[in-house]
């Protein structure tokens, strides 16, 4: 189904819902749509696209967001012949590798600075709040009227987003300070400038042009076969996602935001 026509007032309202924590928030923002638009989410199954409604933390550091930024960066390159689809991948990882070396070196702070700015704005949001003490781990946070659970052993809070951000929430950086707890020890081991470092440590040495590779013999002499498969009748499926993201260069991922 095509909502092109729609797509500026549709796009605020969706994103909204797609990215709700909770219920209440994503209840709030399906309002905003029209009802032959809520017809279709719903058939779609909320679960598929919905925060809130996900069954796996779709959302969390080490689940599918890495995966889909890489199908995104080769939506055109992955119809190039396969020799020549390895060669861009090596590229695309040689100058990605450098650039987020680089900026893993020049961070002066615990955490990536996306995750600092995160847990900055937590702590401002967290100057007003009251806390009530259950026990050492348990608490209960007044904000503006409403009551937050938050569990700092489960590492969770009833607002969701301690628990699926792996930062902690305004409600538990309250009780951080109260309890001049570190609050980086709290925080995902992937988020620290030290996992960066890591994950960009190897060198991704330049490639020669491929009529200048030195191709072992016995490798040459090795005969690979196509695979034994049926092919389906009709005209071959290039991409999963409705006609509105063809010919989009500029078309960015919902989960991550990078083109």
């Amino acid at each position: 189904m095509n909502f092109k026509r729609n797509a500026n007032n549709i796009k605020e309202p969706f994103f909204a819902a797609a990215k709700a924590y909770t219920e209440k928030d994503f209840n709030y923002h399906m309002k905003e749509l029209n009802e032959r638009i809520k017809s279709y989410l719903e058939g779609i199954s909320y679960k598929r696209w919905s925060r809130f409604h996900a069954e796996n933390n779709i959302y969390k550091t080490m689940t599918s967001n890495p995966a889909e930024s890489l199908n995104v960066a080769l939506v055109y390159a992955r119809e190039l012949p396969v020799a020549t689809l390895l060669m861009h991948l090596h590229d695309l990882q040689q100058v990605y590798s450098y650039k987020h070396r680089n900026i893993s070196l020049s961070t002066i702070t615990r955490m990536m600075k996306k995750h600092e700015d995160v847990l900055a704005r937590n702590y401002v949001n967290s100057l007003k709040l009251q806390i009530k003490p259950t026990t050492n781990e348990l608490f209960t946070v007044m904000s503006n009227g409403d009551k937050y659970t938050v569990d700092m052993k489960e590492r969770t809070c009833t607002c969701k987003r301690f628990g699926t951000d792996e930062i902690p929430c305004q409600h538990a950086v309250v009780i951080l300070n109260e309890m001049n707890r570190d609050p980086y020890q709290f925080c995902s081991r992937y988020y620290m400038k030290e996992a960066m470092l890591a994950t960009y440590s190897e060198t991704i040495f330049p490639m020669e042009k491929q009529d200048q590779w030195v191709i072992p013999q016995e490798v040459q002499d090795m005969i690979v076969l196509p695979p034994q498969h049926k092919t389906k009748s009709g005209r071959p499926r290039k991409q999963r996602y409705t006609s509105t993201w063809k010919n989009n260069k500029n078309t960015k991922c919902t989960r991550c935001g990078q083109g």
